[in-house]
């Protein structure tokens, strides 16, 4: 079927009960059904456009089915949104977006992190090249709160524009990323920065209580001697579920990289990890033309579509839907059963692919002479939890 069809079925005016598609999409139980409700009402959300059942759902799952803390949970992200102004940073307009501005171009530079394509089940790819990050050029270029700011931008990006574009892209539900952290060249003298660990926990603390459950699978590769030691203090800033989903790997690329062919066509990895889709920096710079965050005329149904629309759509259609007939659905904003208001559009606020920096992975790291990290790291079986936008965390939509 051509694409514009796809998309008018998508996103035409059929009823969609959001608690339906939820149901249908995660082949929830009536209990956890029951759960989901009552964890909305509790946090006195269950009418609030911003937070979904999506979202409720990942926070339900976090806390083990407690709809009680789920709840409290869900309660306190909805504060701290307003606290945060986190709609304005998604935006990139009013005053919280005016403090991170200034300096997004700059962190983009020197926080070594960028997006490249999708794995085999359609999730979004972050490759954090964490052995070149250097503290000193990260807090030289931005304030925490700013970093932050540019963090919580980030991630409301991940949730409003890449899932609902893959969704689209792959006619199901997508909601969850694969991390690839790249420990190459990591240095003790960097992970003993200051600065380092408050950063660190901060991070863990956003990602871990205001995006859970949005990480997929982290592959963490090149894990040096020292990584032992720095794992000792990241592990316990983590939750049991977040552990699960990462594996980490020592400097043997005959280990990891398997790993990663198992999950990733070739196409979308960078030839160091066994791919083709060009060297590391030539992925980072070209900005992932190919990706489904940037079709042009997936961008085009998400510039006058809600987002959890999109999401609610597929979830609920699935293959049903796209057999049905593409004509009797029209993509009419004006048609749909919520009228569509400003603060529910996507605001598609792109960057530009960063002016990579000229440093390059530090060469204080001890290795045997086939490569292979001098002391024991965690081995394959080893898992624990990343989130897409940091090393360690987890997110969801």
């Amino acid at each position: 079927r051509p694409c514009g069809g796809v998309f008018a079925l998508l996103l035409g005016p059929r009823a969609m009960d959001p608690l339906a598609a939820i149901t249908k999409a995660k082949k929830l139980t009536p209990e956890v059904v029951e759960q989901l409700r009552q964890t909305r009402a509790k946090a006195g959300l269950d009418k609030n456009e911003h937070i979904t059942e999506f979202t409720a759902y990942r926070f339900l799952k976090a806390a083990k089915f407690d709809v009680q803390t789920a709840a409290t949970n869900l309660r306190n992200h909805g504060a701290w949104r307003e606290q945060e102004g986190v709609e304005d940073l998604f935006e990139m307009t009013g005053p919280k977006a005016q403090i991170v501005l200034p300096v997004l171009k700059r962190v983009q530079e020197v926080y070594p992190c960028y997006w490249y394509g999708v794995d085999r089940e359609f999730r979004p790819i972050e490759v954090k090249l964490m052995g070149r990050l250097s503290f000193g050029e990260v807090f030289g270029a931005a304030s925490q709160d700013q970093l932050f700011g540019f963090l919580a931008h980030q991630m409301e990006q991940l949730i409003r524009v890449k899932f609902p574009s893959c969704c689209i892209a792959a006619r199901q539900l997508v909601d969850s990323t694969l991390t690839i952290v790249d420990l190459a060249g990591l240095s003790w003298w960097e992970m003993t920065n200051s600065n380092a660990k408050g950063f660190v926990s901060r991070l863990v603390n956003l990602q871990e209580k205001n995006y859970p459950e949005t990480t997929g699978k982290v592959i963490i590769i090149n894990a040096p001697s020292i990584f032992s030691a720095i794992w000792s203090f990241i592990k316990p800033l983590l939750a049991e579920r977040t552990l699960a989903k990462i594996s980490i790997f020592g400097c043997d690329a005959k280990q990891w990289k398997p790993a990663l062919a198992k999950l990733v066509d070739e196409g979308n990895l960078p030839t160091e990890y066994g791919g083709t889709a060009g060297t590391i920096d030539q992925c980072r710079a070209s900005g992932a033309p190919d990706a489904p965050w940037n079709d042009p005329k997936i961008l085009a149904e998400l510039r006058t579509a809600r987002y959890v629309d999109i999401v609610r759509r597929v979830a609920l259609g699935g293959d049903e839907a796209l057999d049905g007939d593409a004509d009797d659905f029209v993509s009419d904003p004006g048609d749909w059963e919520v009228p569509l208001e400003r603060s529910h559009r996507l605001s598609l606020v792109t960057l530009q692919p960063p002016v990579l920096s000229s440093r390059t992975p530090s060469s204080g790291v001890s290795l045997t002479a086939n490569g292979a990290a001098t002391a024991p790291v965690p081995g394959p079986t080893a898992v624990v939890v990343a989130t897409p936008t940091a090393v360690v965390g987890s997110q969801r939509p």
